[in-house]
């Protein structure tokens, strides 16, 4: 028997390596492919555990070789756990088609997850069990289908069910499905799905919340040509003897009919009003409800402009730089008034044949309607067409969506339909700046006129200096908006680490402290050494890696803080010289018969010979602290030993003992139970004999009422975490300083070098930018994320920036005569991580000069002007104030002006 598991395990490695190394190999995305979503979480630790039994060739890198990977029983025991990544898990009756998993609307790739094809996900599958399989399909995107994508997040549809006499039943159907799908196969699905199929006939009527108005659904199109969107409800209708009674009601009310066949309905209760509605249907079906509203969506009950986007699904980022646009004057103002249609160039090769242009002039027009909200989503179709970056439900950055807007927009509305060759010249002779860059000024705008040009962009000198030949090239190029570096100074992270007690049920000490992105768990025991005064050596310190609520391992002395699984904190402890073993502690509770982690995790510390009481009395010290005390004494001088307390507390929680998995599994090789998390730890003599490094205890809590959950989370807060975080509060820096840096001359790295024409090599030149003009809609792009290997870090910094008399003259090359002075109308922000963050933005309201904050579809009102600052400021929108007649030799950038 032993043979044959070996001669299995030798052959299961042998599969494990070979797709290891197919994994190695770039697989091509093929439309229709099969591809799985796995916890990023459970892949790094399967990989940690590889390398660690992967033989080396002589340079240090893993052997890839059948022979090279030897399978340990802990990787074997590994359930592959994606519950973390799952919205919800939904009933689909194995049709076809239709997606059982609906995912976290914030996940992202490659934090949270990694995509395995159909292949190598089989061959794991074979040796490791999983809580749910998450499988999605390639689609090809674009204009021309030739963007191949995993579409990680399908749509995630309502379906109201109309019984066969067409009134609205009291369930709504979830389903989740892909944009590719056609509406004639989505309606034999969902036929299937409701039990529909002795039906004759079906159709399909989108309704779109915040249109009132449900939409014809035609069979042969797409969801994605029907512009359905996240969380978008569907109507399916049911024909009866011959006829759709829809259109008979319709028919037979008084209202005007119109061709466009937009039908009135009433408000669908949306998920978060569930609690307090008795069903999520149609409240009333009366003829009244399905008159037809002309003139846009709901009544005009707000200020121009202040009207909310819908949220399509991880659209937040698009949002907010359409706000900060749409209350840009010029832009404003171009559109509103269809200035822009005599401009749109739709024979333009790099452009969107004017489409861009146009459906962005509508969403424009219709948030200045004097609407509530709106949907942004034939905007987003568009682009999703033309850039399939930009297609399916992924977060995405602000900025680069503006860069990317604001191109496109200038190729849609470039009035230069015929663009002239246009070469750019070495300068051989020297010749003044002022003449060099009004000539490429002009040769830019021999190819580009447009609203855009003219509002929108400046002019950059840009000086490259050879570092061998001393050879310099200088150019002026233009620029639609200024990147600008926060100094390093301001910009270190901070963690939060957690100090736990030796013994006994003392709280947690909480210690921040100052990081840079290579700084290792080596560098972090000295400088918390430094910060905390403890009398210890940085031997005498383990610092452990959190997941979530529990120790995930120790991490070595070299490790980079950056790769923490938390990485704003972790925990550090000094072991108790006392004693032989240190042994991790992790707390759960059950909620609606789910184990969920709660409280701190701490550690205990024993001998080598210990029983398995004596380690449920040492737990016990450590949360009794977290215990609410119910034994009723006979009278209240009566004083309860602590065998009292401890008989009574064992009541109210148990131990488990564990694997410290991905998710936690059995520790017993007997055990009969295939989904046991742990069993139990008994309360008796015996020998404790769980000493191995990758087993942890559960502290389970059987009765929430007797567990002070808020005390549960209570410690100790050192001075340093107010101190630290103020002092970065306090030196945060002014958006000078970064106007400063930008202009600064740094070295080209090596990945990225510069053809000097004088050694005729590549040489990492020395670069600086300097504005030579500046424009009249002036966009700050402040560079929060910094990389470093897989990481990528946010600063957070507080960037100080006025919010009236930016003056821009001290950083220009040509220092005007006056002041070159902007004012900010509008602020793109960023809050969170990158991967799980969300945008929103506060805009100046032109018409009656007040601040207000868009996020998504909610739109209210700013009072106070410095709320307006923080570190969530991420793109600044500043225009330039009217110059006096007086004053006609400031500097400005020579554009366009459009009648």
């Amino acid at each position: 028997m032993h043979k044959d598991t070996e001669q299995s395990k030798d052959g299961a490695s042998k599969k494990l390596s070979k797709v290891w190394n197919d994994m190695q190999k770039v697989e091509l995305l093929k439309p229709g492919a099969c591809w799985y979503i796995v916890s990023r979480q459970w892949y790094d630790n399967f990989n940690k555990l590889r390398l660690d039994t992967q033989q080396l060739n002589q340079n240090g890198t893993p052997k890839l070789n059948d022979e090279s990977f030897c399978i340990p029983d802990e990787l074997l025991s590994e359930t592959i756990n994606n519950d973390h990544l799952i919205h919800k898990t939904l009933d689909t009756k194995g049709i076809q088609g239709l997606y059982d998993i609906v995912l976290k609307p914030n996940v992202s790739d490659p934090e949270d997850f990694v995509l395995l094809s159909g292949k190598i996900y089989d061959v794991f599958r074979e040796h490791f069990t999983s809580t749910q399989d998450i499988k999605r399909h390639v689609i090809a995107d674009g204009v021309n289908k030739t963007y191949n994508r995993v579409e990680i997040f399908p749509l995630h549809l309502f379906i109201l069910q109309l019984d066969c006499g067409n009134t609205p039943t009291d369930n709504v159907t979830e389903v989740c499905v892909s944009k590719k799908t056609t509406v004639g196969d989505f309606n034999l699905m969902l036929k299937q799905l409701l039990c529909l199929e002795h039906i004759t006939a079906t159709r399909l009527w989108s309704y779109p919340r915040e249109s009132g108005k449900a939409t014809l659904m035609t069979s042969s199109h797409t969801l994605e040509q029907e512009l359905i969107s996240q969380q978008d409800q569907i109507i399916m209708e049911c024909e009866q003897e011959g006829s759709w009674p829809l259109d008979q009601r319709i028919k037979s009310s008084k209202s005007d009919i119109v061709e466009d066949s937009n039908y009135s309905y009433p408000t669908i209760v949306n998920e978060g009003e569930k609690k307090n509605k008795k069903t999520n249907s149609l409240d009333t079906f009366d003829m009244d409800s399905m008159k037809i509203k002309l003139g846009g969506y709901g009544s005009s009950t707000r200020r121009k402009g202040l009207c909310g986007l819908k949220n399509l699904g991880n659209t937040c980022f698009m949002n907010s730089a359409l706000q900060c646009l749409s209350n840009t004057p010029q832009l404003n103002s171009y559109f509103i008034t269809d200035r822009y249609i005599e401009h749109v160039n739709e024979t333009n090769a790099l452009g969107m044949k004017g489409e861009l242009a146009v459906k962005f002039g509508s969403l424009i027009k219709e948030m200045w309607s004097g609407i509530n909200s709106c949907s942004p989503v034939n905007l987003k179709h568009c682009i999703g067409q033309f850039a399939p970056q930009f297609s399916g439900y992924s977060q995405h950055d602000s900025q680069e969506f503006l860069a990317f807007l604001l191109d496109g927009l200038h190729e849609d509305l470039n009035q230069v339909k015929k663009k002239p060759y246009v070469e750019m010249k070495d300068e051989v002779v020297k010749r003044p700046d002022a003449v060099v860059a009004k000539e490429q000024w002009e040769m830019h705008l021999a190819r580009n006129r447009s609203v855009i040009v003219d509002s929108f962009q400046g002019q950059l000198k840009s000086t490259l200096e050879c570092p061998e030949c001393k050879k310099i090239s200088i150019k002026f190029d233009p620029f639609m908006y200024l990147s600008l570096p926060i100094p390093k100074s301001s910009s270190q992270p901070l963690i939060d680490v957690l100090m736990l007690p030796c013994e006994g049920n003392a709280r947690p000490v909480k210690y921040c402290v100052e990081l840079t992105l290579n700084t290792t768990v080596e560098m972090l025991k000295k400088r918390f050494l430094e910060l905390s005064l403890i009398d210890a050596t940085e031997q005498d310190i383990v610092v452990a890696d959190m997941s979530g609520h529990r120790i995930f391992n120790i991490a070595q002395p070299q490790t980079l803080v950056n790769q923490f699984n938390t990485r704003d904190k972790c925990l550090l402890f000094i072991p108790n010289q006392k004693y032989d073993h240190s042994i991790f502690v992790t707390q759960w509770k059950k909620v609606d018969e789910q184990l969920t982690s709660c409280g701190l995790p701490f550690v205990i510390f024993t001998l080598s010979e210990v029983t398995n009481r004596q380690v449920w009395l040492k737990v016990w010290k450590s949360i009794r602290k977290d215990i609410i005390l119910q034994i009723e004494a006979e009278t209240d001088d009566v004083a309860l030993t602590d065998d009292d307390t401890f008989q009574n507390d064992i009541k109210v929680f148990r131990i488990r003992v564990a694997k410290t998995t991905n998710d936690f599994s059995c520790v017993n090789d007997d055990c009969q139970d295939k989904k046991c998390k742990g069993c139990p730890l008994p309360l008796n003599d015996d020998p404790f004999q769980h000493f191995n490094h990758d087993t942890t205890l559960i502290v389970e809590w059987l009765d929430l009422n007797c567990y002070n959950s808020r005390q549960a989370m209570t410690v100790v807060v050192h001075q340093s975490v107010n101190s630290v975080k103020e002092n970065a509060k306090r030196f945060g820096v002014d958006l000078h300083d970064c106007l400063n840096l930008f202009s600064e001359t740094e070295q080209l790295g090596p990945k990225d070098p510069w053809y000097c024409p004088n050694c005729k090599e590549m040489r990492q030149a020395h670069k600086r930018f300097e504005i030579w003009s500046a424009p009249d809609i002036l966009i700050v792009h402040l560079k929060r994320f910094t990389s470093a290997r897989r990481f990528v870090g946010k600063i957070d910094c507080n960037v100080d920036f006025p919010i009236h008399d930016l003056d821009l003259s001290p950083f220009m090359v040509r220092r005007p005569s006056v002041p070159m002075l902007y004012d900010l109308y509008a602020i793109s922000n960023h809050m969170g991580g990158l991967g799980g963050g969300h945008y929103t933005a506060y805009c100046k309201n032109y018409i009656d000069g007040g601040w207000y904050l868009f996020n998504d579809s909610s739109v209210s009102q700013c009072v106070d002007e410095k709320k307006l600052k923080g570190n969530h400021a991420y793109v600044l929108f500043y225009k330039r104030k009217k110059i006096e007649k007086s004053h006609p030799n400031v500097t400005t950038s020579p554009t366009v002006i459009f009648n």
